[in-house]
């Protein structure tokens, strides 16, 4: 097996360090070729048209540890944002990037968003744009995605050019084995994909169109429409496979493929010796040289690990699951690392700028792991605000936003009546009767005891109703009057 080197024009320098390098992996000739993970589609579901975000997608039952990517587009002439995308098993979803396309010229709209590692048992998925409108969405379930980092490429396309073979926005996926999505929105109408695309057509809905490819090698991709003749956007992203094993790419696997092998040797020779960008965090962040080589070597042979240095391991990103709170209670966060954390663990510190949510000063991910994970404690919420929390370590500070919405109870009603009093002498009090129908019966009596004022405060009446109201006099020896004349009272709804 002979090694995959980038050969070059060398000065006598380099090319004996490069000698040497050779020298150092040239017992690794017996390495097979990696095994790559795969992503395996679970389902795809169309949802729409539709109002939004008064209609809920319904989807088969998520399983365990999937990638959940939720794909839409608004009505034409309707640009709103997303606020938010949630789901019924707390699934906590996130912008792929900045997948938001625009085609202004006709007025239209694509966004992606996607939930990682999901929980089981959602059913329902609703989509809140700032703003009540008609579209459509497309809904994918993967397994097999990497649970802690599955967003490789975000591409979009803005305005593009009349044209009735669009093309989509194109992405450089970099592992094998990525799922691809790509939505095209033109201001005419989808056709269909170009004949021999290797995209597969998942919805044209609302004239517009949704694909996916499950990508067998890192490249370039591209989904080839065919539509009327119409500006368009597109944009499309690609999600990674999980590492060999299930877990989290590690530092050593300079190339993303899931395995540490030869393809990181030869990768890590060249970052050393200035061929390609020096990408590595192993022996510190971006430093490349022979240590660097022989932690890429030692992690290659069999039975090897990835040892990286406490100043290399970095967080890359940060989730709270519920997102959103209404009153006091918890938040649980969980962070991702660049790498495994190092013997004795990596400390990372934690800040809150809103003084209603708080969070541990600090919080250690164990040796070896590459998730850590904290509670942000959420007080009690008067005005709706956004609680930002960052958690720090080696130059790196991730940050997740927590929205903090009162819960304020249903507003409370009540009729306050007045009335003239009685000419008669001999009057004790009086009486008030409610009815719901103009003219009567007026069968519901609402004081308890009699009326001794000529006032009365009706507390138990309900938002949306209309209610008629007539007193009555009562004489000493409890005799009534005749009711007064009818007053009505509409109580609005909340």
């Amino acid at each position: 097996m002979a090694l995959m080197l980038n050969v070059g024009s060398f000065g006598s320098v380099a090319t004996s360090r490069r000698i040497a390098m050779v020298a150092l992996i040239a017992g690794l000739f017996f390495l097979s070729a990696p095994a790559w993970a795969q992503i395996t589609l679970v389902h795809v579901t169309p949802c729409g048209a539709a109002t939004f975000p008064a209609t809920s997608c319904t989807i088969p039952a998520t399983g365990t540890g999937n990638l959940l990517v939720v794909a839409w587009s608004a009505a034409f002439g309707n640009t709103p944002t997303t606020a938010s995308i949630t789901d019924n098993a707390g699934n906590s979803y996130a912008q792929a990037g900045n997948s938001r396309a625009l085609d202004t010229a006709a007025g239209q709209m694509i966004d992606i968003w996607y939930a990682k590692n999901s929980h089981s048992g959602a059913t329902s998925v609703t989509i809140t744009p700032s703003a009540s409108v008609t579209g459509a969405a497309t809904i994918w379930e993967f397994s097999g995605a990497d649970p802690t980092a599955p967003l490789d490429q975000t591409s979009v396309l803005n305005s593009q050019a009349a044209t009735a073979t669009p093309s989509g926005a194109p992405v450089n996926t970099t592992s094998p084995g990525e799922a691809i999505l790509s939505v095209m929105v033109p201001a005419g109408s989808i056709v269909g994909l170009q004949t021999g695309n290797a995209f597969v057509s998942d919805s044209i809905n609302f004239g517009e169109g949704w694909a996916h490819l499950m990508a067998p090698l890192a490249g370039t991709y591209t989904a080839l429409w065919n539509t009327s003749v119409g500006t368009y956007a597109s944009s499309t992203v690609s999600f990674k496979a999980a590492a060999s094993g299930g877990g989290a790419l590690n530092a050593c696997d300079l190339n993303a493929d899931g395995s540490d092998n030869i393809l990181d040797v030869n990768r890590s020779v060249n970052m050393t010796l200035a061929l390609s960008p020096c990408t590595a965090n192993i022996n510190g962040a971006n430093v490349c040289n022979i240590v660097t080589v022989q932690r890429v070597v030692n992690a290659s042979l069999p039975g090897g690990a990835c040892v990286v240095d406490a100043a290399s391991v970095i967080p890359t990103g940060l989730s709270c699951n519920p997102s959103s709170m209404n009153g006091p209670g918890t938040s649980a966060c969980t962070g991702t690392l660049s790498a495994a954390a190092p013997s004795g663990g990596l400390t990372l510190a934690l800040s809150s700028n809103n003084g209603n949510v708080t969070v541990p000063s600090s919080v250690t991910a164990a040796a070896g792991a590459s998730t850590f994970g904290f509670t942000a404690t959420v007080g009690s919420i008067t005005t709706n605000q956004v609680a930002v929390v960052t958690a720090s370590a080696n130059g790196a500070s991730p940050t997740v936003s927590l929205s903090l919405t009162p819960s304020l109870p249903p507003p409370s009603h009540s009729v306050t009546l007045t009335w003239v009093a009685s000419i008669s002498s001999n009057v004790a009090g009086y009486n008030v009767y409610r009815g719901t129908t103009s003219g009567g019966p007026y069968g519901t009596k609402v004081n308890s005891s009699l009326i001794t004022g000529l006032t009365y405060t009706d507390t138990t009446v309900l938002a949306g109703q209309t209610y008629y109201y007539v007193a009555t006099s009562v004489d000493t020896s409890g005799a009534e009057s005749a009711p007064s004349t009818q007053a009505a009272a509409v109580i609005p709804t909340p």
